[in-house]
């Protein structure tokens, strides 16, 4: 019929060039670079998104599982859920309503052996970080965004850094 699928590896590199009405980036909050840090997954859409643009109906959908509460998906799905932008959605159902086929005894099992990765797979939410100190919504409310702030008198400042789960380049 015409219709060409082309798969590319998970690289801003390789998806650039192409034209496409339609892409789909999936499991997009799971992307790993090399070292196992986290890949930009923003550069990949960036260099997707601009080859959709010569159709007037374009497709670009952004799917996955969630991973961590904070980071370009996470990004992404508040931006959608926010009713901001006309050209973006967003739908969240857990596996139970995706696929009643599976078992209710299953979904309960897998809950009970580990709470937290159940809410993550088969429901859906978002994690905020193996093994967080703090809850990813108490770390959001202390962190102030591109904001200078004058020097207090009488007052010492202490910045400290950690910048992965896992070992990077960066560390």
């Amino acid at each position: 019929n015409g219709v060409v699928i082309i798969t590319v590896p998970a690289s801003a590199a390789t998806a650039r060039g192409s034209a496409a009405a339609i892409v789909i980036i999936d499991e997009a909050a799971w992307f790993t670079g090399r070292d196992g840090s986290p890949l930009d997954a923003k550069e990949i859409a960036d260099a997707l998104v601009p080859a959709t643009a010569q159709f007037p109906e374009r497709r670009v959908l952004i799917l996955s599982t969630p991973r961590w509460s904070t980071g370009w998906f996470a990004d992404m799905v508040a931006l959608a859920s926010s009713g901001q932008f006309a050209s973006m959605r967003h739908w969240h159902a857990t596996t139970a309503e995706m696929n009643p086929s599976i078992p209710a005894s299953f979904l309960a099992e897998e809950r009970a052996k580990d709470p937290p990765s159940f809410r993550r797979e088969y429901e859906a939410e978002f994690d905020s970080g193996i093994g967080a100190v703090f809850e990813a919504e108490l770390v959001r409310a202390a962190v102030r965004q591109r904001e200078t702030l004058p020097p207090i008198p009488g007052c010492r400042c202490l910045v400290a850094i950690d910048p992965a789960f896992t070992g990077d380049v960066f560390a």
